[in-house]
């Protein structure tokens, strides 16, 4: 069975915690033993399907968890403090802070994977910044995964195609969006 560890900075909010939720929620738990590690604590104990292992890095979110977040996150310290099994494969989720964490991984057996969720072109206010930042982080994942052809296209303008980027759609759960049109 192969162990996989998700990380992500929170389980609520946005759209990308939720095809988190939806894609760890459908995976097939008899070939992959799923964690998921979020770096802000998560109190849904409906969010996710029995099974699913969930830890978080910090137990509340304030100014003080933050600055060790963002300390820790830039110079390895919260992989190696706070991801403690070896996992087959490590999946950051969402750019930023988790792409940093896994990028300090000291698991050689790991592949691993970063998920870019945005137009980066379009979100940030410099990609020449952002890349001279990001790229190091970058070179320590086997795989880039975008969740759409525009992401992948931004994403490899950046890098310059430096990078194997591949698009996987996010999960859409379809009988979910039906019933909810349904509803007044």
């Amino acid at each position: 069975m192969k162990k996989v560890l998700f990380l992500n900075e929170r389980l609520n909010g946005g759209g990308a915690e939720k095809v988190l939720r939806d894609l760890v929620n459908h995976m097939d738990q008899t070939r992959f033993d799923i964690t998921v590690q979020t770096v802000w604590p998560y109190n849904d104990k409906d969010g996710l399907v029995e099974g699913i292992k969930y830890k978080s890095i910090f137990p509340v979110k304030n100014s003080f968890t933050s600055l060790l977040y963002r300390i820790g996150s830039e110079s390895g310290l919260i992989y190696k403090l706070c991801i403690k099994k070896d996992y087959d494969l490590e999946c950051a989720f969402i750019e930023a802070g988790p792409t940093k964490i896994l990028a300090g991984s000291t698991n050689k057996k790991a592949r691993k994977l970063a998920w870019v969720h945005c137009d980066l072109l379009s979100a940030l206010s410099s990609p020449e910044s952002y890349k001279e930042k990001t790229n190091k982080r970058y070179e320590k994942y086997d795989r880039i995964v975008c969740v759409s052809q525009k992401v992948k296209d931004s994403f490899s303008e950046i890098f310059e195609n430096r990078y194997r980027a591949d698009v996987v759609y996010n999960v859409v759960e379809d009988d979910v969006i039906r019933e909810k049109a349904d509803e007044k």
